[in-house]
């Protein structure tokens, strides 16, 4: 709003820092370049209403939809000693990777993960991570360096107050732009993209669980099994998933790049298996089932928005009516999770094998018989001629 400092002047020169630290990359001795393209963006009017990001995403629908693997998001990004973050549970696993190998500024030799605690924060809005996730349906990660933030949007967010009393050595600006740089690095240069979906089924069955203690002090009669078989599906998807990112982290004794380059592109749209076009009641542009911003909490986001704010409002038919839309969503993404699981060619090539060496046997076989009845039509009648001609 005004100088901005914090918000959103320390984001920016840590995405800043990370280009740097991308460049240095590329001009070492590693010549690093990566696998997958990394687009950055400095979005203008956040504060007005997302105007940029927004207008940038519903411009580049389509393009985004097919190709976008991950959405990072910085804001504000240092206005206090406490890291902080709220991604899709894909890729929570990435986060704590990462910030268990970066050391916290504020604890010496101790990583940020163990000083954070790993606790993850709902996507809910007010941030231009919203049309990303909840619009596209974009595996989408928020972070920041959050404290007592006093001045926040007002004339007092300046250089003096950041210098003086948040980051005077701007190391935890440095810090937040290690994390950053290493969990781009990791998305756009691994080969399996480094998603872990295990998080995410164990988060379904937690907002399953929190749905199903709420429906029964609002709405008791509320039937929730298809939702909860639905789920139990998911789950089982997500432990295949996983399993076969492993499987192809190994040597399978046959090539294995056109099986990762098809598991990658089953695996990027998984996300967008959330998405329901109508959207959710009286919000047709919030398309994401699984989580939203509250309609009256603002920025703070709940889980199952159209089934939890029906349950609230005590709406018996439109609770039975988001029920079955999430079920038949959550089977969706259970699917598209299960076709990326791969079948080893092994099976398949042995009986190849196996068929054409028994095809080679019976016509081995099939060629002595009749090889040995020709030799026996000779021999009589070799037999039958010698014995006229001595007649």
């Amino acid at each position: 709003w005004v100088i901005g400092a914090g918000d959103a002047g320390s984001a920016l020169v840590t995405m800043l820092e990370v280009i740097r630290g991308y460049g240095i990359l590329q001009k070492s001795d590693l010549k690093w370049i990566p696998k997958r393209k990394i687009l950055f963006c400095a979005w203008d009017g956040e504060e007005p209403g997302l105007l940029g990001s927004t207008w940038y995403g519903e411009t580049n629908k389509q393009e985004l939809a097919s190709n976008a693997i991950a959405y990072l998001n910085v804001d504000p990004g240092v206005v206090g000693h406490n890291f902080s973050a709220s991604c899709t549970p894909s890729l929570m696993n990435l986060v704590r990777n990462v910030t268990s190998i970066v050391l916290d500024p504020g604890m010496s030799n101790t990583s940020v993960y163990d000083n954070w605690g790993g606790k993850f924060g709902l996507l809910g809005s007010g941030s231009d991570y919203t049309v990303f996730i909840d619009y596209l349906g974009i595996p989408s990660l928020d972070m920041t360096y959050s404290g007592e933030f006093g001045v926040y949007h007002s004339v007092y967010d300046g250089y003096p107050w950041m210098f003086e009393q948040i980051d005077p050595t701007f190391e935890y600006h440095v810090t937040l732009a290690q994390i950053w740089g290493v969990i781009g690095l990791r998305l756009s240069s691994e080969p399996i993209l480094p998603f872990v979906y295990v998080d995410y089924g164990i988060a379904l069955q937690r907002y399953f669980n929190d749905t199903l203690k709420l429906a029964s002090v609002n709405l008791p009669s509320l039937n929730l099994d298809s939702l909860r078989d639905a789920i139990q599906d998911f789950k089982t998807a997500c432990q295949m998933t996983d399993e076969t990112a492993m499987e192809l982290q190994g040597d399978l004794g046959f090539d294995q790049q056109e099986l990762i380059e098809k598991f990658n592109e089953r695996i990027i749209l998984a996300e967008r298996a959330f998405l329901y076009p109508p959207g959710l009641p009286g919000r047709p542009w919030y398309k994401h089932v699984v989580q939203a911003p509250g309609i009256n909490l603002g920025y703070g986001g709940v889980t199952f928005p159209g089934l939890y704010e029906s349950i609230i409002a005590k709406n018996q038919t439109l609770a039975e009516s988001q029920a079955k839309i999430l079920s038949l969503v959550v089977y969706q993404a259970a699917t598209r999770l299960a076709n990326a699981r791969f079948h080893s060619p092994t099976p398949w090539i042995l009986g190849v094998v196996i068929a054409i060496l028994f095809i080679c046997v019976i016509g081995i076989s099939v060629y002595d018989y009749l090889q040995k009845r020709k030799e026996k039509r000779q021999f009589v009648q070799y037999t039958d001629d010698t014995e006229e001609r001595i007649g």
